[in-house]
Protein backbone atom coordinates (compact mmCIF):
# COMPACT_ATOMS: atom_id res chain seq x y z
CA UNK A 1 0.00 0.00 0.00
CA UNK A 2 2.86 2.40 0.86
CA UNK A 3 4.21 2.07 -2.66
CA UNK A 4 1.14 3.35 -3.92
CA UNK A 5 1.12 6.71 -1.74
CA UNK A 6 4.57 7.10 -2.92
CA UNK A 7 3.76 7.15 -6.35
CA UNK A 8 1.01 9.49 -5.99
CA UNK A 9 3.29 12.10 -3.12
CA UNK A 10 6.47 11.84 -5.55
CA UNK A 11 4.84 12.40 -9.13
CA UNK A 12 6.37 15.56 -10.63
CA UNK A 13 4.52 18.37 -12.40
CA UNK A 14 6.58 21.14 -13.03
CA UNK A 15 9.10 20.85 -15.16
CA UNK A 16 11.22 23.83 -15.67
CA UNK A 17 12.08 26.78 -13.99
CA UNK A 18 9.56 28.99 -15.63
CA UNK A 19 6.72 26.65 -14.34
CA UNK A 20 5.28 27.52 -10.99
CA UNK A 21 2.70 25.00 -9.15
CA UNK A 22 -0.06 26.57 -7.26
CA UNK A 23 -0.72 24.11 -4.73
CA UNK A 24 -3.54 25.73 -2.75
CA UNK A 25 -5.81 28.31 -2.98
CA UNK A 26 -8.87 29.76 -1.04
CA UNK A 27 -11.41 31.97 -0.39
CA UNK A 28 -13.99 32.49 2.24
CA UNK A 29 -16.96 30.54 1.71
CA UNK A 30 -18.96 33.69 2.66
CA UNK A 31 -16.28 35.91 0.34
CA UNK A 32 -17.07 33.83 -2.93
CA UNK A 33 -18.50 35.16 -6.17
CA UNK A 34 -16.96 38.67 -5.63
CA UNK A 35 -14.12 38.52 -7.55
CA UNK A 36 -11.41 37.83 -5.07
CA UNK A 37 -10.07 34.54 -6.73
CA UNK A 38 -9.87 36.41 -9.93
CA UNK A 39 -7.55 38.90 -8.44
CA UNK A 40 -5.83 36.71 -6.55
CA UNK A 41 -4.54 34.66 -9.89
CA UNK A 42 -4.07 37.69 -11.80
CA UNK A 43 -1.79 38.93 -8.67
CA UNK A 44 0.32 35.50 -9.12
CA UNK A 45 -0.06 35.88 -12.89
CA UNK A 46 2.15 39.04 -12.73
CA UNK A 47 5.57 37.56 -11.87
CA UNK A 48 7.19 36.98 -14.66
CA UNK A 49 9.41 34.32 -13.28
CA UNK A 50 7.04 32.20 -14.92
CA UNK A 51 5.42 31.41 -18.33
CA UNK A 52 3.29 28.54 -16.93
CA UNK A 53 0.92 27.80 -13.90
CA UNK A 54 -0.05 24.43 -12.86
CA UNK A 55 -3.01 23.60 -10.20
CA UNK A 56 -4.80 20.80 -9.29
CA UNK A 57 -8.45 20.77 -8.65
CA UNK A 58 -11.35 18.27 -7.83
CA UNK A 59 -14.06 17.38 -10.24
CA UNK A 60 -16.55 17.51 -7.43
CA UNK A 61 -15.03 21.18 -6.81
CA UNK A 62 -17.28 22.69 -9.84
CA UNK A 63 -16.91 26.35 -8.68
CA UNK A 64 -13.00 26.31 -8.82
CA UNK A 65 -12.79 25.05 -11.87
CA UNK A 66 -15.14 27.31 -12.87
CA UNK A 67 -12.84 30.24 -12.30
CA UNK A 68 -9.80 28.95 -13.05
CA UNK A 69 -11.15 28.37 -16.60
CA UNK A 70 -12.87 31.75 -16.39
CA UNK A 71 -9.09 33.09 -16.03
CA UNK A 72 -7.82 30.98 -18.66
CA UNK A 73 -6.71 28.06 -17.24
CA UNK A 74 -7.08 24.92 -19.31
CA UNK A 75 -7.69 20.97 -18.39
CA UNK A 76 -4.33 19.68 -19.67
CA UNK A 77 -4.66 15.69 -17.79
CA UNK A 78 -7.78 14.44 -15.98
CA UNK A 79 -6.76 11.58 -13.58
CA UNK A 80 -8.61 9.07 -11.76
CA UNK A 81 -7.17 7.95 -8.54
CA UNK A 82 -8.36 4.81 -6.35
CA UNK A 83 -7.95 6.85 -3.37
CA UNK A 84 -9.89 9.94 -4.11
CA UNK A 85 -13.03 8.12 -5.68
CA UNK A 86 -13.39 5.73 -2.95
CA UNK A 87 -13.62 8.80 -0.52
CA UNK A 88 -16.36 10.38 -2.80
CA UNK A 89 -13.70 13.49 -4.06
CA UNK A 90 -13.99 12.43 -7.38
CA UNK A 91 -11.13 12.54 -10.12
CA UNK A 92 -8.08 15.21 -10.61
CA UNK A 93 -7.95 17.90 -13.30
CA UNK A 94 -4.59 19.47 -14.26
CA UNK A 95 -4.97 22.93 -15.13
CA UNK A 96 -2.55 25.00 -16.74
CA UNK A 97 -2.05 28.80 -17.69
CA UNK A 98 -0.18 30.03 -20.35
CA UNK A 99 1.20 33.83 -20.17
CA UNK A 100 1.95 33.36 -23.68
CA UNK A 101 -1.01 31.57 -24.94
CA UNK A 102 0.26 28.22 -25.70
CA UNK A 103 -1.07 25.17 -23.60
CA UNK A 104 1.03 21.83 -23.03
CA UNK A 105 -1.30 18.94 -23.92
Amino acid sequence: MFWQIDIIMTKVIVKSEKECYIDFLAVDKDARKRGIGKRLLNHIHKDDRYEKYILEVLSKNIGAKNLYEKVGYKVIKHEKNIFMTLSGKGSIFIMEYSTDGNISM
